[in-house]
């Protein structure tokens, strides 16, 4: 299931990409969401895999790379979205400013407006405030499955979907290339 999930991290962040400038409030979250839900899995696979159920452990394999606390920082929003019912994107603070001239995005990670109510997730919720909010929604999903690809584990537990050679049958992601080729 790794596999399978690592691919479904990939394809929320194209999609977040491909939504930098849509008008569809509803369709960014539901993409947000599901870019965090797929970071989430892919970290409890890992954990489990690594064996690693505590916290400070975990954050200790986190700690390694600037990518690893970015997964830390999306763990924590991930269950600030789940157990606080949190919103999660924001409108870009830079959207139609003068100084906005690349028109990089309209949406954001949002701010973090609360400190974590458990001193086990005050380095998370420093690394998201470092590393996640007022980031573009999909660059620190992109920063993840980097993460989640360099750290693979070599044995994941229950894992069919290693054999899958290919995408799933049937589907295919499809992406706009904008030429007329």
């Amino acid at each position: 299931m790794y596999r399978i999930r690592l691919r479904s991290l990939m394809w929320a962040a194209g999609l977040l990409k491909e939504l930098r400038h849509s008008r569809d409030v509803e369709a960014v979250a539901v993409a947000a969401n599901w870019g965090l839900d797929a970071a989430y899995d892919l970290f409890e696979a890992y954990i489990i895999a690594k064996d690693i159920q505590k916290n400070m452990k975990q954050d200790d394999a986190l700690l390694a790379s600037t990518a690893g606390e970015v997964v830390g920082g999306l763990m924590f929003v991930r269950g600030e979205k789940t157990h606080r019912a949190r919103r999660v994107d924001a409108p870009s603070p830079f959207k139609d400013l003068p100084y906005d001239f690349a028109g990089l995005t309209d949406w954001t990670w949002s701010k973090l407006t609360t400190r974590p109510t458990a001193s086990r997730y005050t380095q998370r919720a420093e690394w998201y405030q470092r590393h996640v909010q007022d980031r573009p929604l999909w660059a620190p999903l992109e920063s993840a499955e980097y993460w989640f690809l360099k750290n693979w584990p070599t044995e994941v537990p229950r894992s069919e979907s290693i054999e899958t050679p290919d995408w799933v049958d049937g589907v295919r992601p499809f992406y706009d290339s904008g030429s007329d080729a």
